[in-house]
């Protein structure tokens, strides 16, 4: 079933009021859809204070199927368009004591991941500064009655869009655009994120675009995946321990999760390791142990290439409208797109290095999109011509070869 969403597509502007202060002064509304994610659902906002009008981003915390506590069918819910969240218990074995304990201990699970979310995001962009260019602050709105069993994130930005909504707009990207666009996300892949953190669902919805061309910025939102990943990075000795270390990463659900076709290979293998190690039943010690020290070996290997990866695939998205595979044909680029089939062959030779994992550094990839420029440009680079030598050089041995062999049999 389908989540309903707070507003409706008609939403009027200040929309549905979320936050009051108890003056009465400061107010905060969500007038607009932005997105959905896997446990969450986005929207344009507004906080009102007096005259004073700032734009800001509403995550709505809503996962889209079941709470943590799957064993008592425990649900989030809304009936209605514009009624609140709740949380509900699905199992007529339980008593409405039972039902209610469930739903507690499900709230306070709910506030410890949107907590370690912000403090995330805190961590990401302050760094213990208040002097962030992106974002100016992230705060979680205290519960209040008219909205139901579920919290809600305030990101405090300017007025813009998600990169979702401009391809739709737009249509395709050229070359240029589609450039810019994923240096400026590679940019702060690597002084935002770093050699420290991982945002782990990186795609066009979750890539908020704020001002205007060519002073435009770009903020990266829902960081329900997000996370410090040396926080988690363990050396791998004895198996004493190894079940607590991986019992931290089951308690935050978010690791893990991510979005059908922008997702690394690595991100895989570490989800299914997870789902592997939390389905322990009938195990033993020693197997689980085993399946954890599996779990961490995983979450050792997990770096910046897991976000690169993502970006690159996004890269492919802007330029063809489609999200890249391994079945994408040639030949149908070269006909449906203005491009050369130098262009081509390159922006597909650099897809096929990423689903080898060649991009483990922000610097491999802007090396290859020089070279896709430059071809773009110029019809021309001397690394693709090297190698276009190369290959023919190899071709005229191959046939100087077999004309060899026909003389000896002469």
């Amino acid at each position: 079933m389908s989540r309903l969403t707070l507003v409706g597509e008609k939403e009027e502007f200040p929309g549905v009021m979320l936050y009051v202060d108890k003056y009465g002064i400061e107010k905060i509304y969500a007038y607009a859809v932005i997105g959905k994610g896997a446990t969450a659902i986005a929207y344009k906002g507004v906080r009102i204070s007096g005259d004073r009008e700032e734009a800001c981003i509403i995550k709505e915390y809503f996962p889209e199927l079941e709470g943590e506590n799957y064993c008592s069918k425990l649900v989030y819910t809304r009936d209605k368009v514009g009624n609140p969240v709740k949380i509900v218990v699905k199992d007529d074995r339980k008593t409405p004591e039972e039902k209610e304990r469930l739903i507690e201990e499900e709230k306070k699970r709910q506030e410890q991941k949107i907590k370690m979310e912000c403090e995330i995001v805190r961590r990401m962009y302050f760094d213990g500064e208040d002097n962030n260019p992106y974002i100016k602050k992230a705060e979680i709105l205290p519960r209040m009655e008219n909205r139901g069993d579920t919290l809600y994130v305030v990101l405090d930005t300017a007025k813009g869009q998600t990169l979702h909504s401009l391809i739709r707009e737009q249509g395709r990207f050229s070359i240029e655009v589609a450039v810019d666009y994923l240096e400026k996300l590679l940019e702060i892949i690597h002084t935002l994120l770093g050699e420290k953190f991982l945002h782990g669902d990186i795609k066009p919805e979750n890539i908020w675009l704020q001002g205007n061309v060519p002073n435009q910025q770009m903020v990266l939102l829902d960081f329900g995946s997000a996370f410090a990943y040396q926080d988690y990075q363990v050396e791998i000795k004895k198996p004493e321990g190894l079940r607590a270390w991986a019992d931290g990463l089951l308690e935050n659900t978010g690791i893990g999760t991510y979005s059908e076709g922008y997702e690394s290979l690595l991100i895989k293998q570490f989800a299914d390791a997870k789902e592997n190690y939390a389905n322990e039943d009938g195990d033993d010690e020693e197997g689980c142990t085993k399946r954890a020290e599996a779990l961490l070996k995983i979450m050792n290997q997990l770096n910046i290439s897991v976000d690169i990866f993502s970006a690159v695939q996004m890269f492919f998205y802007m330029i063809t409208g489609t999200i890249y595979t391994e079945e994408v044909v040639r030949e149908e680029l070269i006909r449906e797109l203005n491009l050369s089939e130098l262009v081509i062959d390159y922006l597909l030779e650099m897809m096929m290095k990423n689903q080898d994992n060649y991009y483990t550094s922000v610097d491999k990839v802007k090396e290859d999109l020089r070279v896709l420029q430059t071809l773009y440009v110029k019809g021309a680079h001397p690394k693709v011509l090297i190698q276009n030598l190369r290959q023919s050089m190899l071709k005229s041995m191959e046939i100087d070869t077999v004309l060899l062999g026909e003389v000896k049999k002469g």
